[in-house]
């Protein structure tokens, strides 16, 4: 998952590998961020969504910081840490 992102899911024998539980680690990493946003916005109707897109939005920008680097501010200093402080801005937003 980290090193590929969604081309580790988005093939034609996903549901396959879905009955086979191979998704079961994103799953849980998911539904741990999403359970820690419950508990800071019990209100929040949307958290498994939310959680999943910033798994997904991480990966994302990674990718785009190192390979496209028009398409992200990143691309400048290219640190995770710069990524983590954005997407914990993001989801302080949000909340």
């Amino acid at each position: 998952m980290i090193n590929e992102g969604s081309k580790s899911f988005v093939h034609k024998n996903v549901d396959s590998d879905n009955e086979l539980k191979l998704f079961k680690p994103f799953k849980d990493l998911c539904t741990h961020i999403a359970t820690d946003l419950k508990a800071c916005a019990a209100c929040m109707r949307s958290s498994r969504s939310f959680a999943t897109t910033l798994v997904e939005m991480s990966h994302s920008l990674e990718f785009a910081m190192h390979h496209l680097p028009t398409l992200t501010e990143l691309s400048m200093k290219k640190e995770r840490k710069h990524l983590a402080e954005i997407l914990s801005d993001m989801s302080g937003r949000y909340l």
